[in-house]
C-alpha cells in the first residue's frame, strides 16, 4: 500500500498511465460507435429496400391484373368462337376486327390475337403477336389445359411485354387461344418515381423490365451477374458509388423484383459516428488530464499541510506539557464545583417536590377532615368515598414524585391516547375546593365527543392544575385579596368575582386547550421570563416559580406547545397545542387513571 502511495506521488507516471487508459477507452468507444452506426445504417437501407419492393410489387400486380381478364372474356364471344371453329364454309364475322380493335384500345393492350391450337395466328390487331409468341410454353400449354397462360414476351422490335392467354372451348374441346399483350413500359415508368434502380427477371433469369436508372447504371448482362449464386448479397460499383441488391418474388406474375440500394448512408453514418467518437474522446482526455493535474496539485498541497500540521502538533505538545501542570491545580477546584452542582440540583428537586405536593396534601387534609365529620354523623358511605379519594391522591403524589424525577432526567416517555375532557374534569376536581373558596365562576366549553390527544395522563393533568392555580392566584390578586384568603362571604364573591373560562377544540390537525382568566394579565417583561425556572411575581412564601417551567417542558415532551398572551378582552390566556391521537395506534387509556392518579409509563433513562 505504501509503495502504491509513493508511485501515485509521481506526476509523470500517473499522467502516463491515465493517458494509456484513456487511449484504450477511446479506441473501444470508437469501435462501438462506428459498429453501431454501421448496423443502424444497414438496417435503414434494408427497411427502405423492403418498402420499395413491396410498393412496386403491388404496382406490378395491379397494372397487369386489368389485362388478365380480357382473354377469358373474349374467348366466350360469338365472333371469336366462330373464327376458332375452323369451318371454311362459314365466312369470318365482319364484326370480329372491330371487337378486337375496340378491346385493344379500351384495355390499353399492345395487341390482341386469336391463335389456332397449332399456333397459327387466325386474327390480330397490330401484328405484334406472332406464331413464335403464340407457341411459348407459358402461353400455349396452360391455354390447352384450360388455365390462364402467363409469360414474359420479347417482341420483334426488341421491346418487352407480358402476355396472357385463354382457351377457346367448343363442345368442351380446345379450339384455339386468345392472346393479349400487356405493355411493360408503364410499369417501368412508375419505377422511376422511386428514385432507385429497379429491374425484374423472369423464371429464366432474364431481365424482363427495368427503369431508366437501372438502364443507365448497368447493362442486362451486368445486372444478371449480381444474381449469380456467388453474389447473393451482390454489390456493384459505378462512378464511385456502391450499390447492394435486394430481391422480392412476385408469385402471381412469375417475376422476381430487384432494387439496388445506394450504400452511401453507411459511409456517412460511419463518418459521423467516428467524428463524434473522436471529439468525445478528445474532450474526455482533456477533462481527465485536467482533473488528474488538479488532483496531483491538491495531493501536494495536502502533503504540505500535513507536514505543517505535524510541526504544529509538536509545538502544541510542548505547550500542553506546560499547561498540564497548571491544569493539575484546577482539578481540585473542579471537584468542588461538581459537588456544588449536585447540591444545587438537589435543592431544585426539593423545591419542585415541595411545590407539587402542597396541593395534594391540602386536598388530603380536607378529605380527611370531611371523612372524620362523616364518621361522627354516621355517614359511612361519604366517609369511604373521601378515604378512597385520599388513597387516590396518595398514589398521585407518588406519580408526581416519579414525574418530577423523570422531568429532571428528560425521559423518553411512551405516550398514549388521553381524553382531554377527562383530564380537565380531573384537574377541576382537585382544585374544586380552591375554586369554591375564591368564589370564581368556572365556565367550560368541551366537545360532546372524546377529544383524544397524544400525552401522559398524570403529567398533562399536572400542567392543567398548575395553570388553573396560577389563574386563581392572578384573579385573587386582581380582586385585591391574598391568594389563600378567600374563605369568607362566598355569595358576595360569586357576584363580583371574574370568570375562569376553559375551552377545548380540534383545529387543523391540532387539539387546542385554552385557559383564560380575568386577572390583570402580564407585562412584556413578565411574558419574556415567565417560563424560566424560579421566576415568579408572587410574594415571599407564595411560590417558587417552577410551575410554568415544569409545565412548559412537559408539553414540549408531548411534542406540543405551551403559549401565553394577554387576551384582547382583558386577562391572561394560556394556550396548549397537542397532537391528536390516531385511533389505529393504541386503545384509549382507562379513565380510572385520571381519577386514581395512575402513573404514566416512563422509559428508563
Amino acid at each position: 500500500m505504501k509503495r502504491l502511495q509513493r508511485l501515485l506521488r509521481r506526476p509523470v507516471l500517473v499522467q502516463g498511465v491515465l493517458f494509456c487508459l484513456l487511449l484504450a477507452l477511446s479506441a473501444a468507444a470508437f469501435w462501438l460507435a462506428t459498429s453501431r452506426a454501421t448496423r443502424l445504417a444497414e438496417t435503414g437501407i434494408r427497411n427502405s429496400a423492403e418498402d420499395t419492393l413491396r410498393l412496386q410489387a403491388e404496382a406490378i400486380v395491379s397494372q397487369l391484373d386489368k389485362h388478365r381478364f380480357v382473354p377469358a372474356v373474349l374467348a366466350k364471344r360469338r365472333e371469336i368462337i366462330s373464327l376458332a371453329s375452323l369451318n371454311p364454309a362459314l365466312p369470318q364475322d365482319p364484326g370480329l376486327k372491330s371487337v378486337l380493335e375496340d378491346t385493344t384500345w379500351l384495355s390499353g393492350s399492345l395487341d390482341i390475337a386469336v391463335a389456332s391450337p397449332d399456333g397459327r395466328i387466325l386474327a390480330g390487331v397490330t401484328g405484334l403477336v406472332t406464331e413464335t409468341i403464340a407457341d411459348l410454353r407459358g402461353l400455349r400449354i396452360p391455354s390447352a389445359q384450360g388455365r390462364l397462360g402467363r409469360s414474359s414476351v420479347k417482341l420483334a422490335n426488341g421491346k418487352r411485354a407480358y402476355g396472357f392467354s385463354s382457351s377457346i372451348r367448343i363442345a368442351n374441346r380446345h379450339a384455339g387461344s386468345v392472346i393479349v399483350l400487356a405493355p411493360v413500359e408503364a410499369i417501368e415508368r412508375s419505377w422511376t418515381l422511386s428514385g432507385k434502380p429497379v429491374f425484374a427477371t423472369d423464371n429464366r433469369l432474364e431481365v424482363v423490365a427495368r427503369d431508366l436508372q437501372a438502364s443507365q447504371l448497368a447493362s442486362d448482362d451486368e445486372l444478371m451477374t449480381l444474381l449469380a449464386p456467388a453474389s447473393l448479397a451482390g454489390r456493384i460499383e459505378r462512378a464511385g458509388e456502391r450499390y447492394a441488391l435486394f430481391t422480392r418474388p412476385i408469385n402471381p406474375v412469375g417475376w422476381r423484383l430487384h432494387v439496388l440500394e445506394n450504400l452511401r448512408p453507411i459511409g456517412e453514418a460511419w463518418n459521423q459516428a467516428a467524428l463524434i467518437s473522436l471529439l468525445g474522446s478528445a474532450l474526455l482526455v482533456v477533462a481527465s488530464m485536467w482533473l488528474a493535474n488538479r488532483w496531483l496539485t491538491r495531493s501536494r498541497q495536502a502533503r504540505m499541510e500535513r507536514a505543517n500540521a505535524i510541526r504544529l502538533e509538536r509545538t502544541v505538545r510542548e505547550r500542553t506539557r506546560e499547561l498540564s501542570r497548571a491544569n493539575e491545580r484546577l482539578r481540585q477546584t473542579q471537584r468542588e464545583l461538581v459537588q456544588a452542582g449536585k447540591l444545587a440540583g438537589l435543592g431544585q428537586m426539593s423545591a419542585a417536590l415541595s411545590h407539587e405536593f402542597n396541593q395534594p396534601l391540602a386536598a388530603i387534609r380536607s378529605y380527611a377532615d370531611n371523612a372524620a365529620q362523616y364518621l361522627q354523623r354516621g355517614r359511612t358511605g361519604e366517609a369511604e368515598d373521601n378515604i378512597t379519594r385520599i388513597a387516590a391522591l396518595t398514589a398521585r403524589m407518588a406519580a408526581i414524585s416519579k414525574d418530577l424525577q423523570n422531568f429532571a432526567r428528560r425521559p423518553q416517555e411512551r405516550t398514549s391516547a388521553v381524553d382531554l375532557r377527562e383530564v380537565v374534569d380531573g384537574a377541576l376536581e382537585l382544585v374544586a375546593g380552591r375554586v369554591a373558596e375564591s368564589g370564581v365562576t368556572v365556565k367550560t366549553e368541551l366537545p360532546g365527543q372524546p377529544l383524544l390527544v397524544r400525552a401522559g395522563v398524570n403529567r398533562l393533568q399536572q400542567v392543567v392544575i398548575n395553570l388553573l392555580t396560577n389563574a386563581l392566584d392572578a384573579m385573587a390578586q386582581s380582586a385585591g385579596k391574598p391568594a389563600q384568603d378567600q374563605t369568607r362571604k362566598p355569595s358576595h364573591a360569586r357576584r363580583t368575582a371574574p370568570d375562569l373560562k376553559i375551552t377545548a377544540s380540534s383545529q387543523r390537525n391540532k387539539v387546542i386547550l385554552k385557559i383564560r382568566d380575568c386577572g390583570p394579565g402580564f407585562s412584556k417583561d413578565v411574558a419574556e421570563k415567565m417560563f424560566d425556572p424560579f421566576y415568579t411575581t408572587k410574594g415571599v412564601n407564595e411560590g417558587l416559580g417552577l410551575g410554568l417551567s415544569i409545565s412548559y417542558n412537559i408539553i414540549r415532551d408531548f411534542a406540543g406547545k405551551l403559549m401565553a398572551r394577554n387576551h384582547p378582552a382583558g386577562g391572561a390566556e394560556f394556550i396548549i397545542e397537542l397532537e391528536p391521537w390516531r385511533e389505529e395506534e393504541t386503545p384509549l387509556e382507562p379513565r380510572d387513571n385520571v381519577r386514581s392518579g395512575g402513573q404514566d409509563t416512563v422509559a428508563a433513562q
